[in-house]
């Protein structure tokens, strides 16, 4: 997303020019009435405050890194009201927004997509051609296509896993018919055998039969809480019985993935020197990989990061001159058009 942020800001220089015509400066003042617009045509609070890291993301960015810095802390002071489990799981993600978290094997599986990111990462976005634009552009494509591919199928394997491991969780306190526990230990053996083979697609009899395990999840659950006292009572009397119900809950709550042994950090509230400390070794970490970063990427890193922080605009006219202030600040006017036609794109198809 970091290198799709740089490549379409880069549009501008390539696409066919009228001839005679001459490029229009834009508005910003109207541009930002605009955007602002689409903002607060949201309506309920939640969905406003999507739309405003949507814009925040796709705005051009002309910041200082001090001014980046304070804009950074002052999204994150929210969480000196939460956990220190939720701190972890954000900063987690703005290091991963920040191209911080890299895997340490990028090759191994994912050649064609490790070779796409070493060639991102050498290009020359200064004096770049047409010809190597075009390349990347294209190639960036089909590497969201495979990334969408694979995601899907991580979370489609990842929900079986799920399913099935509350089954064996509960298996011991749930009344399950002979028919029942026979039929599901013939799938399991067929989907064993095959893979033991190494065989490749698995023949639809089999596959079918997995709609016999529909809702017994739910209705295993169900059976097992009938009668039983509330989940605290549980957790407060039988510590071993908590600890699995804990994980019974966890496996039913809709997350993929998720801890089943619950983080050291799950409650202990966040002070103001841990959350300190946390945004130093952010800043600290960020400012050593922007050393060997070209300009146009660590603008991306600083829009995608302010983009997944909460809200910190206290009010609409502060989001306003923010906005305005973006398309302003930036010279580059194939830029400025770019990231407002972006925006607007984003508004259509949510309209739609």
């Amino acid at each position: 997303q970091a290198y799709e942020y740089v490549l379409n800001r880069m549009e501008g220089r390539f696409e066919p020019k009228l001839m005679g015509g001459e490029r229009r400066a834009l508005d910003s003042e109207a541009a930002a009435r605009e955007i602002m617009a689409y903002i607060r045509d949201g309506g309920e609070a939640p969905l406003v405050n999507q739309r405003i890291q949507n814009v925040v993301g796709q705005l051009p960015v002309r910041l200082t890194k001090n001014k980046f810095f304070a804009m950074v802390e002052e999204g994150l002071s929210v969480y000196l009201k939460g956990t220190q489990e939720n701190l972890d799981d954000m900063m987690n993600i703005l290091r991963s927004e920040g191209l911080l978290n890299q895997p340490k094997d990028c090759a191994g599986g994912y050649e064609r997509l490790h070779g796409f990111l070493e060639m991102c990462r050498g290009a020359d976005y200064a004096r770049m051609d047409a010809q190597t634009y075009r390349g990347l552009t294209e190639q960036l494509k089909e590497a969201g296509d495979t990334l969408s591919g694979l995601t899907w199928n991580i979370l489609l394997l990842m929900n079986l896993v799920n399913d099935l491991y509350l089954i064996f969780l509960t298996r011991e306190r749930v009344l399950m018919g002979v028919s029942e526990e026979t039929r599901m230990k013939e799938i399991l053996r067929g989907i064993k055998a095959m893979f033991d083979a190494g065989a490749g697609e698995i023949p639809g009899e089999l596959t079918q039969s997995l709609t016999f395990l529909e809702g017994k999840q739910e209705a295993y659950f169900e059976q097992w809480m009938r009668g039983q006292e509330s989940a605290g009572e549980i957790r407060a009397g039988d510590e071993p019985l908590g600890e699995l119900l804990y994980q019974v809950e966890t496996l039913m709550s809709g997350s993929s993935f998720m801890e089943l042994v619950p983080s050291e950090n799950r409650e202990m509230p966040v002070t103001r020197e841990a959350l300190a400390q946390e945004e130093e070794r952010l800043f600290d970490s960020l400012r050593e990989s922007w050393k060997h970063q070209p300009k146009v990427l660590v603008r991306a890193v600083m829009a995608k990061i302010l983009s997944r922080l909460p809200v910190f605009f206290h009010s609409s006219d502060e989001l306003f001159s923010y906005i305005e202030n973006s398309l302003e600040a930036c010279e580059d006017e194939a830029e400025r058009e770019a990231s407002v036609r972006l925006i607007r794109m984003i508004r259509d198809e949510e309209m739609e």
